[in-house]
C-alpha cells in the first residue's frame, strides 16, 4: 500500500505537476499573444508558437520511445521528461527567435536599424554559435558512447576510449564499456579493479552502471559474479541471475532471493538444479512460477 502511495505521489509531484505548469504556461502565453494587435506576426510571437510545436513533438516522440523500448528501466524516463521538456521549450524558442531575427534583419531595407536591432542580431548570432558548438560537442559525446557500447568497435578504439574514461573518471562511458560483450577480458578486470571500493554488499553509487554491466557480461570472472550476487542493488543481482555464466552455487543462492525479479531470471541459468526449479514452480509469484515451469519443460525435453 505504501509503495503504491509513494509511486502516485512521485508521479503527481515530479511528472504531472511540471507538465501542467508547462502546458498551462504555453496556453496563457499563446492566448495573450493572440489578443495583441500584431497577433503572431512578430518574431517573438512566432518563436512562441514554434516552441510550443517543438515541445509537443518532443514529448510525443519521447513517450513513443519509452513505450517501445525493451529496457526494463525505460519508464524512469518519465521522471526526467518534464525537465527535458522545459529545456526543449527554452532552446526551441531561442533558436526560432534567433533565426527570425536574422531573417528580418537581412530583409530590412535599412540595415542600420539602430542599436536595439543590431543588439538583437548580435544576441541571435551569439546564441546560434553557442548552439552549434554545443551540438557539435553533444554529437561527439554520443559518438563516443555509441562506440563504447558496440561490440564491433575495433579493440584499439575501445582501448583509447577506456583510457580517456579512466583518466577522467567518466562513469557513463565506463558503464557503456561494461555492457559491451566485445571488450577484452583484460578490460573487464580493469573495470573491476576501478570499482573495487563499491564491490561490497552496499548499494553502489558512482559505479552503479559499471557493476550493472559487469553483472551480465559474458567475460565476467566467477569470483566477480560471486561478489555481485550479494549486492544490495536488485538490478545488479538480477543481472547476475540472468547471466548464463554465473556459477551454479550462486544461482542456487539467488533462487531464494527475496525479490521476484531475481528468482524469475535465475530460472534461465543452465546450472540450476531440477529440484530448485521444481521449488520455484510453486513460488508465490506468478511470473516466477511460469518461468520455472518453462525451464522444467526445457530440462525434460533435453533428457528425453
Amino acid at each position: 500500500m505504501f509503495a503504491w502511495a509513494s509511486s502516485l505521489f512521485f508521479l503527481f509531484v515530479f511528472v504531472l505537476v511540471p507538465w501542467a505548469i508547462l502546458v498551462g504556461g504555453f496556453t496563457l502565453l499563446l492566448r495573450a499573444q493572440r489578443s495583441r494587435p500584431e497577433g503572431f506576426s512578430s518574431p517573438t510571437a512566432r518563436s512562441l508558437a514554434g516552441s510550443a510545436i517543438a515541445t509537443l513533438a518532443f514529448n510525443v516522440g519521447a513517450v513513443v520511445a519509452i513505450f517501445s523500448s525493451s529496457s526494463s528501466t525505460a519508464a524512469i524516463g518519465f521522471a526526467f521528461l518534464p525537465l527535458y521538456s522545459f529545456a526543449v521549450a527554452a532552446a526551441s524558442w531561442a533558436t526560432v527567435w534567433s533565426l527570425l531575427t536574422l531573417v528580418e534583419l537581412a530583409r530590412s531595407e535599412n540595415l542600420a536599424r539602430g542599436p536595439r536591432g543590431w543588439a538583437a542580431a548580435a544576441a541571435a548570432v551569439l546564441f546560434l554559435a553557442l548552439l552549434a558548438a554545443g551540438s557539435a560537442l553533444a554529437w561527439q559525446r554520443q559518438s563516443v558512447l555509441k562506440a563504447a557500447s558496440q561490440s564491433d568497435t575495433p579493440a584499439a578504439r575501445l582501448a583509447e576510449i577506456a583510457g580517456e574514461a579512466f583518466a577522467g573518471s567518466d562513469y557513463e562511458v565506463l558503464g557503456r564499456l561494461a555492457t559491451n560483450a566485445g571488450v577484452a577480458p583484460e578490460l573487464v578486470e580493469t573495470l573491476t579493479a576501478f570499482c573495487e571500493k563499491e564491490l561490497g554488499g552496499a548499494r553502489p553509487v558512482l559505479c552503479y552502471a559499471v557493476l550493472l554491466g559487469l553483472a551480465s557480461h559474458p567475460a565476467a570472472p566467477p569470483e566477480l559474479l560471486t561478489r555481485l550476487a550479494v549486492n544490495s542493488e536488485v538490478t545488479i543481482r538480477t543481472g547476475v541471475a540472468r547471466n548464463p555464466h554465473t556459477p551454479a552455487e550462486n544461482a542456487e543462492t539467488l533462487a531464494s532471493d527475496p525479490e521476484p525479479a531475481v528468482r524469475l531470471w535465475v530460472t534461465t541459468n543452465p546450472g540450476l538444479s531440477r529440484e530448485t526449479l521444481e521449488r520455484l514452480a510453486a513460488d508465490r509469484d506468478d511470473g516466477v512460477r511460469r518461468y520455472a515451469m518453462a525451464a522444467l519443460g526445457r530440462v525434460s525435453g533435453e533428457l528425453e
